[in-house]
């Protein structure tokens, strides 16, 4: 079984709270993984996280430097 958790501020982590849900193949009702469930404290972190990501990488890019970022990142999608 997969055990999947959170990805906050570039950081892999559990929940803060220990929490965590499964997923069941519905055709045969095994469970395929399982994942920590961000508490109410662990979303307030990564929108203060995505806020500052933003605040300091994005938004300070020029437009050439965004464009260069958007180009790899098609590239690494068209394989």
């Amino acid at each position: 079984m997969h055990e999947y958790q959170l990805l906050v501020g570039g950081e892999v982590r559990g929940s803060s709270d220990g929490r965590r849900f499964a997923r069941e193949n519905p055709h045969n009702g095994v469970t395929f993984a399982s994942y920590a469930a961000a508490s109410d404290a662990d979303v307030d972190h990564a929108v203060q996280s995505a806020r500052q990501a933003f605040d300091d990488g994005w938004a300070a890019m020029g437009a050439k430097e965004r464009s260069a970022v958007l180009l790899d990142c098609a590239q690494a999608l068209d394989g």
